[in-house]
Parts: C-alpha cells; structure tokens; sequence
C-alpha cells in the first residue's frame, strides 16, 4: 500500500506509470490530457463531488475493477485508490491509457489534477477524450473563468 502523502503517492503513481509505459506501450509516442482546477472546498466535500454522480461516478471505488463516467462509463482497472486524495489505473478499451487523479496537499484552496497518458489514439479522439475531462471539471469545479 503506497503512502497518502503527496510525496510518496506521487512516487508510487511516477514508477507504476514508467513501468506501465513500458510493458505496454514501450516505444510509442505520448500524448497528456489534462484538467487541473483550484477549488476552496473542503478534500473530502470536493471528492464526493469528483467521484460522485457528477464527476466520474467510479463504482466500486478500490482497487480492481471498476467503472467510470469519462464520455460514457468504461471499465477502469484501478491500481491504487486513496480517495479523495489521488487515485491512477488504466483503461484498457482506450488502448491501455492511464488516468491519474491527484489533490495537492494542504489546506484552503488546492489544486487537483485529473491526467491522461496517451498512446495511439489519434488527434481527433485525443480532441474528444480532453473535451469529455474539461467538461467533467466544470461539473465538478465550474467553468473557468477569466480573470
């Protein structure tokens, strides 16, 4: 079991990723999606949100199998789940791709990221997939707004 700091989860997220990357994909160009928001909500308000109805509705959510809504449900192997704090698996109907979900430690407002690797997928599904996270985070986060 990986620790819940943010050093230790994101080490145990950086070497679960290298290896996956290269059982699977060794030799093929990456492409990250990505959504990263501020929020002033509370970790476990703001998860409850993000796993939730509204957000990736993830059933069960512990490691193994499970399902999330993305841009529609997809099977999604977890391989670490410490919510609300960080989450990372696979999806295996998207060519093996890797989703991350990190909070940054601390308290007040926080960063959380929701990433994406990559592989083969094209730039027109690459399109799709990264407008499917941007409108999970304004469900969850709301839109962004200009400053």
């Amino acid at each position: 079991m990986i620790s819940e700091t943010g050093t230790a989860a994101g080490w145990g997220f950086y070497l679960w990723h290298l290896g996956e990357t290269l059982r699977r994909h060794r030799g093929q160009p990456r492409v990250t999606l990505f959504a990263r928001r501020p929020s002033g909500l509370s970790k476990e308000a703001l998860g409850d949100r993000l796993f939730g109805p509204d957000g990736f509705a993830l059933k069960p959510p512990r490691k193994g199998e499970a399902t999330l809504r993305l841009d529609g449900p997809r099977t999604y192997l977890v391989e670490h789940a410490a919510l609300p704090k960080n989450l990372w698996g696979r999806l295996p109907d998207l060519n093996d791709a890797l989703l991350m979900v990190e909070m940054e430690p601390g308290g007040g407002t926080f960063h959380t990221g929701i990433w994406m690797s990559t592989w083969g997928l094209g730039p027109a599904r690459e399109k799709e997939l990264q407008a499917a996270l941007d409108r999970l985070a304004d469900r969850v986060f709301g839109p962004v707004t200009s400053a």
